[in-house]
């Protein structure tokens, strides 16, 4: 309010006074005032009482709005917002590029075996084969015997009974059992069986032989049945074939020996092809 009463004694203050000192004629007889400034002109006025302040105007209209501001500075980035829902599963896409192939894995286990496959298709024949040896007539090399006894016999070295066979056949081998009952008793005590052909053990291939030990400190009277058996190959004629009984090789105690208690024993010889 106090700006705007000090804005009107301003205007009074400053009213210009316009003294008429004569009319000048135009040419066509009209009078023009001529408005002439007067060095005394304010000299003549004097200031009035400041008026009432006016009432406020009406607003103005609106003015056009103005063009659109230059963009400002690019703000701060803001906080992270909240993850939002899943969306909804899309489409399918498209079947990408083969992947590079990966590492050689370990091996697993064995599988089961499968059906068997269908036989095959016959192969070509083979070359014919060399001449084979000449076979050996089985019904004439049909040769063996038995010898059988039956007595107690305690011979602990030596020879406990003999056999004598006559073999046919060169390129043949014979096969010797012998069946019975063996003893050995005396504490710590081991003795040997073993056959001899015309006096010598088999030597084509190995001796045929049996070693019974007893390793106890008590003396025990165990009477079996057993069973020596072997193959040998001499030359054809006639062959003695013995059993014999001796000490265990080696430093073995001796002991006692029992051949046949109270039983039959027997020696089979027999002729029979060669091996392979």
């Amino acid at each position: 309010m106090k700006i705007i009463l000090v804005a009107i004694l301003v205007a009074l203050c400053g009213v210009v006074v316009f003294c008429d000192e004569g009319s000048n004629l135009g040419a066509k007889g009209t009078t023009t005032a001529q408005p002439r400034f007067s060095k005394n002109s304010c000299d003549k006025c004097a200031c009035g009482m400041p008026g009432i302040p006016g009432t406020h105007g009406m607003p103005g209209t609106p003015g056009q709005p103005g063009s659109i501001g230059r963009d400002g500075p690019k703000g701060d980035k803001g906080n992270q917002g909240r993850r939002g829902p899943f969306g909804p599963v899309g489409p399918k896409g498209q079947t990408g590029l083969p992947g590079k192939p990966g590492e050689e894995g370990k091996p697993g286990f064995p599988g089961k075996t499968g059906p068997r496959g269908k036989p095959g298709f016959p192969g070509t024949p083979g070359l014919k084969g060399e001449i084979g040896l000449p076979g050996i007539d089985t019904t004439e090399i049909r040769n063996w015997r038995q010898c059988v006894w039956n007595r107690n016999d305690d011979t602990d070295t030596g020879k406990i009974q003999e056999c004598i066979f006559m073999k046919k056949q060169q390129n043949t081998a014979l096969r010797v059992i012998f069946q019975g009952n063996l003893q050995v008793y005396g504490a710590n005590s081991c003795r040997r069986w073993y056959f001899k052909f015309n006096d010598h053990e088999c030597s084509s291939p190995a001796p045929i032989e049996a070693v019974f030990r007893y390793n106890l400190e008590r003396t025990f009277h165990i009477q079996t049945h057993r069973s020596i058996e072997g193959y040998c190959t001499i030359p054809k004629g006639v062959v003695r074939v013995g059993l014999w009984v001796g000490a265990c090789a080696g430093s073995s105690p001796a002991g006692n020996a029992n051949t046949g208690f109270q039983s039959v024993s027997r020696i089979i010889v027999e002729e029979v092809p060669p091996s392979q």
